[in-house]
């Protein structure tokens, strides 16, 4: 619970008024002493400098109106010095959560976070030196919060499938209890501005942690191969895999593109996973293990005017900055300079930077959606269509990383108020269409066809942008296949 900065009156009088219809817990993190004060030590008392009573770091003050005697005149006061020196630390990092998430990493400056938590500018320095560590700070605790939390849920759990019920759906539960956590967790795209930019991928520090987050699917998967519940495969992937759905589906709600009550759907999204990875009669595809290759890396920028106008060579150079370095730190300077063009060319074409970003988004919808309308326009059978579709995304994915890389990592709605959807209406519509066909031909399983299509493409979406964003040492070719299958078989008729 956040901090809450102790109330001030004028007068002595208005103290006591408040005090019969106020009632304002200490701060648990604070050591409490009870003194009993006279009206006369309480003009004193609210004399002070304003500073002395509202600085937290300092000081707590909170009036217990229990303890307000009318008959003696009198109130006892708990003055509250802190003693727990982590307390001011986790609020500011509670408090740059939720900036973070609600107007962005760059907007959010040690002022907004400092007013926030009820600090003092400088402790937000003492205890983290810069924002980035701060950033990097949350995004560490976040992760390992929700490892335990999932670690703590499965003790005790002997089947495979219990354990992919039960983590699927406390892991819905943790996203609904701690909405900002889990938007900085799985929202926020980190690498913007915590890369090693030094090497071009991400922190090591940040690879680790995340790689502790799904050694549990790692684990508990290897043990349901061996005991033949759990289908044949890679463990570190199929645990990615059986993630994959619930992530997508979390951040598409409280990203608010989607409206779907998550508490609602948990049960049948943790069907959907484990009847994706359970073990079944027949051959079952089995994900092959990387090659020896490099890690992937990010796509260097082209100077060579390969589009046929300006526009165009501008929307270009524009989508590959804002993916290289992020929107913010980018300037029409520098994609006018790319870009070989002036700033009022740009300016003509866009107006602002954010119709550009804008612009750039509805390009790259179009695109995809062209690439995928002509798959459900072959009605052959419903798994052909399903499995073709996700082979077909990933394959514009791997041949085009960058507008991927746009269209999937980069968080919208930071720069724009209106962001729109990462696919078409139209797409999203077809989808359907092709869903509820194959229903109706029973082959795919009973269920609201918006929930099977987003939990079918949230495998894909979310190994995607792993690879794509230097997190997964799997090359997009590799894997086509084999997450295919996966997304056909969580939703195919039993």
């Amino acid at each position: 619970m956040r901090y809450r900065r102790p109330m001030l009156f004028q007068t002595p009088h208005a103290a006591q008024a408040a005090l019969r219809h106020h009632h304002t817990s200490p701060n648990p993190n604070c050591h409490q002493s009870a003194r009993t004060y006279t009206p006369n030590d309480l003009q004193a008392l609210f004399s002070r400098p304003k500073k002395c009573l509202t600085n937290p770091s300092s000081l707590c003050y909170s009036v217990l109106a229990s303890q307000y005697y009318e008959g003696g005149g009198a109130i006892t006061e708990h003055i509250a010095i802190e003693r727990n020196p982590d307390a001011k630390k986790l609020r500011i990092m509670e408090a740059a959560t939720e900036l973070f998430v609600d107007q962005g990493y760059f907007p959010t400056t040690f002022d907004h976070i400092a007013a926030e938590a009820g600090v003092a500018r400088g402790s937000i320095t003492r205890h983290f030196g810069t924002k980035s560590n701060l950033a990097l700070e949350i995004l560490l605790s976040l992760r390992i919060e929700l490892a335990e939390h999932l670690k703590q849920v499965q003790e005790g759990l002997s089947s495979s499938e219990e354990i992919v019920l039960v983590r699927t759906r406390e892991f819905i539960r943790w996203c609904v209890a701690n909405k900002h956590k889990a938007t900085y967790v799985f929202a926020l795209r980190h690498s913007e501005f915590l890369d090693d930019r030094a090497h071009g991928r991400p922190d090591d520090a940040m690879i680790g942690t995340g790689k502790r987050w799904i050694a549990l699917g790692k684990s508990w998967v290897g043990e349901g191969q061996e005991r033949g519940e759990v289908r044949s495969g890679r463990p570190y992937l199929l645990g990615l895999a059986a993630a994959s759905p619930a992530v997508y589906l979390a951040q598409l709600v409280l990203e608010g593109e989607v409206d779907f009550n998550l508490l609602d759907i948990a049960d049948e999204l943790a069907r959907l996973t484990w009847d994706m990875l359970r073990a079944r009669d027949g051959s079952s595809p089995s994900l092959a293990e990387p090659g020896a290759k490099e890690r992937h890396t990010q796509p260097k920028r082209s100077r060579r005017r390969s589009a046929a106008n300006s526009k165009d060579r501008i929307a270009e150079t524009a989508m590959s900055l804002f993916v290289e370095q992020g929107y913010f730190p980018t300037t029409l300077d520098q994609i006018a300079s790319i870009a070989r063009v002036s700033k009022q060319a740009i300016a003509e074409h866009f107006n602002r930077k954010a119709d550009l970003a804008r612009d750039v988004l509805f390009m790259l919808r179009t695109e995809m959606g062209a690439a995928l309308r002509p798959v459900y326009g072959q009605v052959e059978s419903g798994e052909r269509t399903m499995r073709d579709a996700v082979a077909a995304f990933l394959d514009w994915c791997s041949r085009h990383p960058t507008k991927a890389r746009y269209l999937f990592a980069l968080r919208h709605k930071e720069f724009l108020d209106d962001a729109p959807g990462t696919r078409s209406d139209e797409l999203v519509q077809i989808e359907r269409q092709g869903l509820v066909a194959a229903q109706r031909r029973g082959e795919v399983r009973a269920g609201g066809p918006d929930l099977l299509m987003y939990a079918q493409f949230g495998v894909a979406v979310v190994i995607c942008r792993l690879i794509l964003e230097g997190w997964l040492d799997y090359e997009l070719e590799d894997v086509k296949d084999d997450l295919a299958q996966l997304s056909w078989d969580m939703v195919r008729c039993r």
